[in-house]
């Protein structure tokens, strides 16, 4: 008789557990999913199984593929030691399915789920996870296309009353941060389905729809950038269709910009929502059934703005308030506090200890309910009044938050979501449109060239004139932002909450735009820009891999990183490697001036605008005090208040009236606020409107009183809008209310209504080069010009006005201004937009010819010039801007180890040392080859997939793995080259006692010591400029110099010692920065 035990069953069979067979699931467009519920997804945390799903999709595994041992081993993983996952999911496909070797040129088709999603994921569990914790007040009831509005109840009250609800409510609430789960969307034709490719999970910035129904509910989905956003529209078919991932059900939510929101309405171990639950709880449809659906469509979105939730008020604590109006104008420009309220000093404090930081901002940008805006401290400055808020009438976009079915009030519409404090940017800099507006209204050519050439000459001075590193050092730091960029990659901080958020964004800096420069080798810098929706313009600042440390090596990938390090270990200028890395940083500091002419003025800033809340300023009256402004650029003498006659404008400027002159006065009843400019609310009209229709919820301003720009400028009136423009337009003015009635199915009606909506196609861009070229062409008093500046004003905000421009109008001036002969500084500025980017590539036969030499006609014509002339000496060299005879050949510290070990070995006549000595030159010199012939192969593929990226009969789906397999990254190459270095040779081979004995009990620093100085070696003999070395051996020449430096100063010869979380958090004293600054003026004053 056999006994049969539980150990003698066979495990079941991939069929058993999963089936690739999708014939019954044709209602779902499916990612990736089983096609039959199992009960192993219940209980296992979302991340690990959306990672799973990816991995299955990145990789192309079929679900009958995949045995049940394999899939229980992934499971178990992800709940015990999650950060190990990927390596686990890898090592079986490439072990176990295809029967390789596990290397890391083989994980390089997908990427890892960074470490601190999974840190993330584990500290939530410790507190509280979304799944578990239930809506602490229910969902609004699915109405009927026939419902209408109704009224709000007595009685009511926000529902925390029980401590554990409180708790719960707080912690829910208080996290700043959340997982993103998003994936991108490639079309190979028209005719062809759209493929969805998953990314990688990532920690970013929290919304109120995060808060309220969990980040595990969302997915987003991008558009590839290569694709038109016309084809969203184009296939709405396909995108309101459910899709499937993992058993779980999403459905299309809203558009936001270019990325569709799509939301879990079931699945495992969910509660079943439907869509038109969450868009009813956020946006009520009865409660703004007369709202026009073009506004409800924009206000959506509203609830999916990053965000930080802060304190939470009492419905009692909520005041709603007038604006305060001129009794003259009439229209939006009549409204003088336009988006402006007031809230408590007791209340701004309590945000101020959401933000964990001791500063007590003047105002704030956020949201409240259905109220978005910015916020002032009370001028009281009271901190007994209690806490209030009041929300004007031009703050309060839409009704929410009213009573749910058990007469409670959520708390998330009564909580203060803060969006960002108030921005100022102490100098700032001018940009195109603000010349040219400034130059019609009378400021000299001489004026600008004059503020070009000092700006230039205050960037180059501290390259190529300071001898001090510490100067050098701050000026990296700063430009590269170091600081704010570690802080956000510590994995276990409340961090980085402004890194969605970023000014940069509103002040289109582009300096992170890297180009091909940033390596040797190669022409390009190792991003991977298709997966970017935004890299075109700014791809190696959100490259997956720019802020990564190659873990063999410690070379980090951000360029301003690698400097800041290597200066700190004692390297200078004198250095190869570090002086062609400081020209880069320079030139793309300059790119920003070559492509944007922004230039900064000294005495100028860019700054949040206020309404006077006392009511005490006179029409065209300022009020201006910066904090950080400590003396005044032209006397020196202490100030931070800024008096006298200024000019502000704000983005866009294409009118001559964009730009005002007003005068900025003491007031002692204001002086309360800083960093702010406050505008009268006396007068006709807000100032705020005559500045491109501006308003005050959250509009930055320009402000300048450089009086060579001041004087000369003499301002326009505001001028009406064109008939013309008024009737290039056709506007939607169909309500919520109608919408939704005209339809059975309310949910599909909006999410029809929302797929539909305007999606930005670069019309305003086309708008906006015709209004530049023609006013360069013409004048700003042009009719034609005004025209088309109207026309960008009205394309800003077309969407929200449910305003669509007619084709008909579009091809007339398509037709009329495309021709028109573009200006010699503007064809050079757009050809260098092009640089380094896969566009460049498509657009490469329209790439525009500059002539030899044209004439100089008006003040761009001019700068154009002078920045080729002023530019001239830092572009002539094509590595660095230094003089080759100011750089060592050879760093004397760092070929030391090499030289005196060889040397002694001679001496000695150790053949066993010169047998080992030899071995690590053969290691050294068989890697450096290799990375040489890997770089160049690279390189091939690299161009091989530019040159046919656009090509539609060679290249159509967007995946670069399709074209190359090995790495998908320069900073993938990089890492595996530096691996091979790490392990080479082996040190069995070795036979001196010398090299055995470092081996054995020093942990063969020796070793490494004696490889990086024959790396340093090898790489600049072959090649000056190599950052081989640095790739390799970054860490350990850095302790080579550092040692060396110590050992002047030092009988002990070391270095000082810190730990890498320390060292990560020291900068230089700012102190020690002016003390520097002020020994060197009076130096320069002396001599």
């Amino acid at each position: 008789m056999i006994i049969t035990t539980t150990l003698d069953t066979p495990p079941p069979s991939p069929l058993t557990c999963f089936s690739a067979d999708t014939s019954q699931l044709d209602e779902y467009n499916i990612i990736c999913s089983p096609t039959k519920p199992t009960k192993l997804f219940s209980g296992v945390s979302w991340v690990v199984l959306y990672e799973i799903g990816r991995f299955m999709q990145q990789c192309k595994i079929s679900w009958n593929e995949v045995p049940f041992d394999a899939f229980h081993t992934f499971l178990n993983t992800g709940a015990t030691e999650p950060k190990r996952l990927f390596e686990v999911m890898m090592r079986w496909n490439i072990e176990k399915r295809l029967g390789q070797k596990l290397t890391s040129l083989a994980c390089s088709r997908m990427d890892k789920c960074p470490d601190n999603v999974w840190s993330y994921i584990q500290a939530e569990k410790a507190s509280i996870t979304t799944q578990s914790i239930k809506d602490i007040t229910p969902l609004p009831s699915p109405i009927s296309a026939t419902s209408s509005p109704t009224c709000t109840l007595p009685g009511i009250s926000i529902n925390n009353d029980d401590q554990h609800t409180q708790n719960s409510i707080k912690q829910k609430l208080s996290r700043n941060r959340m997982v993103r789960y998003s994936a991108i969307v490639y079309y190979k034709t028209i005719n062809h389905k759209p493929r969805i490719s998953l990314r990688p999970p990532k920690i970013a910035a929290s919304n109120r729809l995060f808060r309220k129904f969990g980040q595990d509910r969302f997915l987003e989905i991008t558009t590839s950038n290569a694709c038109s956003p016309s084809m969203i529209r184009h296939f709405k078919d396909f995108y309101m269709k459910p899709l499937l991932l993992m058993q779980r059900v999403f459905r299309f939510l809203f558009i936001k910009d270019a990325t569709l929101v799509f939301f879990a309405t079931e699945g495992i171990d969910l509660e079943p929502i439907s869509i038109q639950q969450v868009i009813d709880w956020h946006l009520p449809i009865t409660e703004n059934w007369g709202m026009t659906m073009s506004k409800y469509v924009s206000r959506m979105s509203l609830g999916y703005s990053s965000s930080i939730p802060t304190i939470q008020f009492e419905p009692d604590q909520i005041e709603y308030i007038d604006d305060v109006y001129s009794k003259t104008a009439k229209g939006s420009a009549a409204c003088m506090t336009d988006g402006c309220g007031i809230i408590s000093c007791a209340a701004m404090k309590e945000i101020m200890g959401c933000q964990t930081t001791d500063e007590l901002p003047c105002a704030v940008q956020g949201r409240i309910g259905g109220a978005k805006g910015i916020w002032i401290i009370s001028p009281d400055l009271d901190f007994n009044s209690g806490k209030y808020i009041k929300i004007r009438k031009s703050q309060n976009k839409f009704k929410t938050g009213l009573p749910q079915s058990n007469l409670r009030l959520d708390p998330h519409h009564y909580t203060f979501d803060l969006v960002k404090n108030s921005i100022c940017v102490y100098p700032s800099f001018l940009n195109t449109q603000f010349i040219q507006v400034l130059a019609a209204g009378g400021v000299p050519t001489e004026v600008f060239n004059d503020i070009l050439k000092e700006y230039i000459h205050r960037i180059a001075i501290v390259i190529t004139e300071n001898q001090s590193v510490k100067l050098l050092r701050d000026w990296v730091t700063k430009t590269g932002k170091i600081m704010s960029r570690r802080l956000e990659n510590e994995e276990n901080a409340e961090k980085g909450i402004w890194k969605d958020l970023s000014i940069e964004e509103e002040l289109e800096n582009d300096l992170f735009n890297m180009d091909a420069e940033l390596t040797d080798e190669s022409g390009f810098d190792g991003s991977n820009p298709s997966f970017n929706p935004k890299a075109h313009s700014n791809h190696l600042l959100s490259s997956r891999t720019y802020d990564r440390i190659n873990e063999y090596s410690g070379y980090p990938c951000n360029p301003f990183e690698s400097v800041v390090r290597l200066l700190d270990s004692g390297f200078d200028l004198s250095n190869a490697f570090i002086a062609s890395r400081v020209t880069f940083i320079f030139r793309q500091v300059m790119k920003s001036v070559n492509t944007k002419y922004k230039v900064e003025v000294a005495q100028s800033c860019t700054v949040t605008c206020i309404p006077d809340p006392t009511g005490t300023l006179e029409p065209d009256e300022v009020f201006l005090q910066l904090s950080t402004r400590k003396v005044d650029e032209r006397t020196g003498v202490c100030a931070g208040l800024i008096t006298g006659d200024v000019i502000v404008t704000r983005n866009p400027c294409g009118l001559k009236s964009d730009v005002q002159k007003v005068k900025a006065v003491d007031c002692p009843a204001l002086r309360m606020y800083t960093d702010l400019i406050i505008f009268s609310v006396k007068g006709d009209t807000s100032l705020a409107s005559k500045l491109g229709g501006g308003d005050y919820d959250g509009d930055l301003i320009y402000c300048c009183w450089d009086q060579r720009i001041v004087e000369p400028f003499k301002p326009s009136p505001v001028v009406k809008e064109l008939k013309q423009v008024y009737q290039a337009f056709e506007q939607d003015k169909t309500t919520v209310g109608q919408q939704v009635s005209s339809h059975t199915n309310t949910e599909k009606a909006l999410q029809m209504s929302f797929i539909s909506a305007q999606i930005p196609d670069g019309t305003l861009g086309l708008y906006e080069n015709w209004r530049t070229v023609l006013a360069e062409r013409t004048s700003l008093d042009d009719p034609n010009v005004s025209y088309l500046a109207q026309m960008c004003a009205r394309l800003v905000d077309a969407p929200k006005q449910g305003l669509r421009l007619k084709k008909n109008v579009l091809e007339h001036d398509r037709d009329k201004y495309a021709s028109i002969p573009h200006p010699t500084w503007f064809m050079d500025k757009k050809n260098k937009q092009r640089e380094g980017h896969k566009r460049a590539y498509k657009e490469a036969n329209d790439v525009y010819t500059l002539p030899d030499s044209s004439p100089c006609v008006t003040a761009m014509d001019n700068l154009y010039r002078t920045l080729l002339k002023e530019t001239e000496a830092f572009t002539k060299r094509p590595k660095n801007m230094f003089s080759e005879s100011d750089m060592l050949l050879k760093d004397p510290d760092l070929i030391a180890p090499w030289n005196k070990t060889y040397q002694f070995a001679a001496e000695r006549n150790d053949e066993s040392l010169r047998h080992d000595l030899k071995i690590i030159q053969e290691a050294v010199d068989a890697n450096l080859d290799s990375y040489f012939r890997q770089i160049a192969h690279y390189q091939q593929q690299r161009q091989h997939l530019m040159d046919n990226v656009y090509n539609p009969g060679v290249y159509v789906e967007g995946e670069v793995a399709e074209i190359y397999t090995t790495f998908s990254t320069f900073y993938e190459l990089e890492e595996y080259i530096a691996k091979e270095y790490s392990i080479a040779p082996d040190t069995n081979r070795f036979i001196s006692r010398i090299i055995k004995h470092d081996l054995k009990a020093n942990g063969g620093h020796m070793l490494q010591c004696l490889k990086a100085s024959y790396a340093y070696i090898a790489s600049t003999s072959a090649r000056k400029h190599s950052k081989y070395c640095y790739i390799v051996a970054f860490d350990h020449l850095r302790r080579i110099k550092a040692d060396a430096h110590a050992s002047l100063v030092k009988e002990n010869g070391l270095a000082e010692t810190v730990t890498l979380p320390i060292y990560k958090s020291l900068n230089v004293d700012r102190k020690w920065i002016r003390k520097i600054k002020d020994s060197n003026f009076a130096q320069n004053t002396t001599s």
